[in-house]
């Protein structure tokens, strides 16, 4: 019903879909601002623990290769049997972390959304 003369608000397809597309946006907003505060605030607390750690195992080698050349083993040897542990660790490591291929693509459910939210509004416009 108008009032005082104006037309009456119609809804239209267009609406719906521009709404939806503005909320979709309103949130990447929020989400993106809220997540880069975060990653901003880890990136400092790793850097800092990196260092930490990164001088706590310069040391904890200088003494481990000490007490080895203690025991009557020479720095060469020493250092090649660390070297040794330390490429086997890394290997096992990275052997354990690779992605399951099973999980599919990265961002798969996603891109499927997406998709989806297309068809839906090309079946609207339709």
């Amino acid at each position: 019903m108008s009032e005082n003369g104006t037309p009456p608000k119609r809804h239209t397809i267009w609406k719906d879909v521009a709404d939806q597309l503005s909320d979709h946006i309103e949130l990447a907003s929020l989400e993106l601002s809220y997540e880069s505060d975060r990653a901003a605030k880890k990136l400092f607390a790793v850097a800092a623990m990196l260092v930490l750690v990164l001088t706590g195992f310069i040391v904890l080698q200088v003494a481990l290769i000490g007490g080895l050349m203690r025991l009557g083993l020479s720095l060469g040897v020493s250092a090649l049997i660390f070297s040794t542990l330390y490429f086997v660790a890394a290997y096992a490591i990275f052997h354990r972390t690779r992605r399951d291929k099973r999980a599919g693509p990265p961002f798969a459910a996603t891109q499927r959304e997406l998709k989806e939210s297309i068809q839906w509004i090309q079946n609207i416009l339709s």
